[in-house]
């Protein structure tokens, strides 16, 4: 009975550990995935966004701000031109900034909680199944 038992059951833990160590893995790595993912993804579309949104903004705001002064007035013009067009220019700016966020972040977002999610996983599911398998 020993002699047997010992060949039989170390190769049957073996597998069984194996099984539930992928399981587990791939448990852990989809949750902490997802987690970095969700993390990630707005983080990275909100600095992209907003450097995009400055730049377009100042840009909007330096070409609408002449044109108004100009209607306005020479004496009143350079007065009420810069203003508003810095306004008109922050408000463009924050909206293609939210645009370009948030069509960055998911695209970082995803991969970089997937590949972190893998890892996190084949390391975990690694761990369980040596601790299960014998």
């Amino acid at each position: 009975g020993s002699g047997v038992g010992a060949p039989v059951g170390s190769p049957v833990g073996a597998e069984v550990g194996v099984f539930v160590g992928s399981v587990v893995g791939v448990s852990v790595g989809l949750l902490v995935g997802s987690t970095v993912g969700a993390l990630v993804g707005p983080l990275v579309g909100s600095l992209v966004g907003a450097s995009v949104g400055t730049l377009v903004g100042s840009g909007v705001g330096a070409l609408v701000g002449p044109g108004v002064g100009a209607l306005v007035g020479p004496l009143v013009g350079s007065g009420v031109g810069a203003p508003v067009g810095a306004s008109l220019g922050s408000e463009v700016g924050a909206l293609v900034g939210i645009l370009v966020g948030s069509g960055v972040g998911a695209p970082v977002g995803s991969p970089v909680g997937a590949g972190v999610g893998i890892f996190v996983g084949s390391v975990v599911g690694a761990s369980v199944g040596l601790l299960v398998g014998p």
